[in-house]
């Protein structure tokens, strides 16, 4: 689920990920297919329901009263900066399909973007 910039502390952020991950019972998940936002490439994450009510929840814990957004989990392949992405990536990863893998904490990552980005992981929170 990305946040993106929002004006949440870190204390709060980090009660609501323990709460809701303590509760979470994940099943297998598998990257499948593919699709693009714009400019980014991404490779879809099948999961059933559970990760979907995940991001609801957590969202819902974050931001009370918000307008939840349209969750589509998935996996950022790609980024192509100032240009369009080739055409033909797409359709090369829609066919893939994963193994299977069983996830066993919710990942806190806050990232840095620019020339170089920079992913770090700040904390992890087991499920239930």
């Amino acid at each position: 689920m990305f946040l993106g910039a929002r004006e949440i502390s870190q204390r709060r952020l980090t009660k609501a990920a323990s709460r809701t991950a303590a509760e979470t019972t994940a099943t297998p998940v598998r990257l499948e297919g593919s699709g693009s936002f714009g400019a980014v490439l991404w490779v879809g994450v099948e999961s059933g329901a559970w990760l979907g009510s995940l991001a609801r929840l957590l969202s819902e814990r974050l931001m009370p009263g918000s307008r939840p957004e349209t969750f589509r989990p998935h996996l950022t392949v790609a980024r192509a900066r100032g240009r369009a992405l080739p055409s033909d990536q797409q359709a090369k990863l829609s066919a893939y399909r994963g193994p299977t893998w069983q996830p066993t904490s919710l990942i806190l990552v806050t990232s840095t973007l620019g020339p170089q980005p920079t992913y770090e992981i700040v904390e992890r929170y087991p499920f239930a």
